[in-house]
């Protein structure tokens, strides 16, 4: 019985979302954090209404980009949908780019399989949220 408990308890660590995001360095919700040392900015000039939802983008970038590893992303600009109605958001991709601005990867939520959530009071993604809508 114990020997069996054991692999159902390994079993669930392998698939759970905190190991997969450990795993894939990729992921859309690991990419959209905005860490200490960077700085987000939205985008006021991506806001768009697109099949009843508004879309926006917000940059992310390092606050010295000089410190960065070579061929490291300068930028991500981080697609949001937003629900309006019910103050609501999702990510919906993330872009990676050089210092120069080219796509180094490109990290799109499918449709469909978007999460969507209401941001906490203060937070910086209830600002944007708040200017879009």
């Amino acid at each position: 019985m114990t020997k069996r408990w054991i692999c159902a308890a390994a079993a669930a660590l392998l698939v759970s979302p905190a190991a997969a995001e450990e795993e894939y360095p990729f992921a859309p919700e690991r990419l959209a954090q905005v860490y200490d040392n960077e700085t987000a900015r939205l985008d006021m000039g991506s806001v768009r209404d697109r099949a009843g939802m508004r879309t926006f983008d917000v940059l992310i970038s390092a606050n010295n980009p000089a410190a960065l590893p070579s061929g490291a992303a300068a930028v991500r600009t981080v697609r949001y949908f937003a629900r309006c109605a019910t103050n609501e958001m999702a990510i919906g991709g993330v872009a990676l780019l050089d210092s120069g601005g080219s796509v180094l990867k490109s990290v799109i939520v499918p449709p469909g399989t978007w999460e969507y959530f209401k941001p906490g009071r203060g937070t910086r993604e209830a600002e944007w949220l708040g200017n879009v809508c």
